[in-house]
């Protein structure tokens, strides 16, 4: 879960709070490759990463660039590590760069069936 701490827009019906979820989840591991689901504010988008660079990792904008636009960068970058073939996990190291924190970040475990 992604909150704001400055709120510059006012809580909606959608988003009392003005807090948004980053949700992943993988679908497919095949040839080494890994076929990632994000989803971000409601807007789902699909990638297919690979351990081997550049195609290891995907960048997501968390907010909008402020006035300076390097200072003010606000992004998660998702990195695939390895694929546990045993367990068919997914390792996934995910790095937040906020620079000015504008965000406070909680990580949710998975619901267990």
């Amino acid at each position: 879960m992604i909150n704001r701490k400055e709120m510059t827009k006012k809580p909606t019906a959608e988003n009392p709070n003005n807090e948004y979820l980053l949700k992943l989840r993988w679908t497919l591991f095949t040839n080494n490759m890994l076929t990632l689901l994000v989803n971000y504010r409601g807007y789902p988008t699909q990638y297919v990463l690979e351990k081997k660079y550049p195609l290891e990792s995907v960048i997501i904008p968390l907010l909008p660039d402020g006035d300076n636009k390097i200072l003010s960068r606000t992004t998660a970058k998702i990195v695939f590590t390895d694929f546990d073939q045993r367990n068919k996990e997914a390792i996934l190291d995910i790095f937040i760069e906020d620079n000015q924190q504008r965000i406070e970040v909680e990580f949710k475990p998975k619901k267990k069936p």
